[in-house]
């Protein structure tokens, strides 16, 4: 019988996820591209580089904790 719920290991991934992409973002819009060229558009490109990079490690972190069981 299947349990209903979200589980508490599938929040921590999202959060490790989320909390490691913030962490690529920023150094990505630091140290590797030329934020003074983006203009206006540097929130945006860095909200889209936070979620692109959070919904693949989503994927990768999900992928790697089911294929282990």
């Amino acid at each position: 019988m299947r349990r209903r719920g979200f589980g508490l290991k599938n929040v921590i991934l999202v959060i490790l996820a989320l909390l490691l992409a913030i962490l690529i973002t920023y150094v990505l819009m630091t140290y590797v591209l030329p934020v003074g060229a983006l203009g206006r558009w540097k929130t945006t490109v860095m909200y889209g580089l936070v979620l692109l990079f959070s919904g693949i490690l989503t994927f990768v972190f999900t992928w790697i904790f089911n294929r282990r069981r």
